[in-house]
């Protein structure tokens, strides 16, 4: 996949995020229109996968720092029930885990059973090359740091006074429950659990909202911005440019 055709994806999936279910509904149209670039969507399916899982892995490790820094601030009960909803997500996550790697590939069912063998293969590829991986996991980090940054900087701005380890607890756990399709881009889900999240510090629920709702106009200004890109993407007649065909067969030839 050529960079200006990523770019180009990228930017029509973030568009659609302002109109589909969930914070990951613009993840399919990408997906969509980089396997018609591709000849290969079973591979981008894998890789916006791939992309999302570090993400979420990202959000994951932003969580447990806040929370080791933020839960001294809490009232003993708020810190018991932060040391449980933890260590039963943790189990979770690890009991997932072994499931779905030492289950044999033979006992699912034929259904999912070859997309499943692609996906494990895909696995083994990227552990051998863990540069990358950690490359993309570094940039998730960075990236999601500074939109915690970001939205405590705006909540001060509006009354919030808070610790930064405060916001790196709240902010990813307000948008990890933008995974849920419940709603459009994740709008008032997050707004709700931002509140929630804040709360036990002492923050009233109508200015934890009021940050979510003006970050959200943030992500809707991007969103907007994105399908900007997208139109002048499609009218570039870059899409309409064939992939070199050496890097194609080379692309089968791995494949294979």
């Amino acid at each position: 996949l050529r960079l200006q055709d990523a770019v180009g994806c990228y930017a029509a999936g973030l568009f659609a995020n302002l109109c589909l279910p969930s914070i990951v509904g613009g993840d399919i149209l990408r997906a969509v229109l980089a396997g018609k670039r591709t000849s290969r969507p079973e591979a981008v399916v894998i890789g916006g996968l791939a992309d999302r899982a570090s993400d979420v892995l990202a959000l994951a490790i932003l969580i447990t720092g806040g929370a080791l820094l933020a839960g001294q601030a809490l009232p003993g009960t708020w810190q018991l029930v932060l040391i449980v909803v933890m260590g039963l997500a943790a189990l979770a996550a690890a009991t997932g885990a072994i499931l779905v790697l030492r289950r044999p590939l033979t006992s699912w069912p034929p259904r999912i059973r070859r997309k499943l063998g692609r996906t494990l293969v895909a696995l083994r590829r990227l552990l051998t090359r863990p540069g990358t991986a950690l490359a993309a996991l570094s940039l998730s980090l960075a990236i999601q740091a500074s939109f915690v940054t970001l939205s405590a900087i705006i909540g001060d701005a509006i009354g919030i006074v808070q610790p930064l380890s405060v916001w790196f607890l709240a902010w990813p756990v307000a948008k990890l429950s933008g995974l849920l399709p419940i709603s459009l881009g994740g709008l008032a889900v997050r707004e709700a659990t931002l509140a929630a999240m804040l709360a036990p510090f002492g923050v009233a629920p109508t200015l934890g909202v009021a940050a979510s709702l003006i970050w959200q106009t943030v992500l809707i200004a991007g969103g907007l911005l994105s399908g900007l890109v997208w139109l002048l993407y499609r009218r570039s007649g870059f899409h309409r440019s064939a992939p070199d065909p050496g890097n194609h067969s080379m692309a089968r030839v791995e494949h294979g």
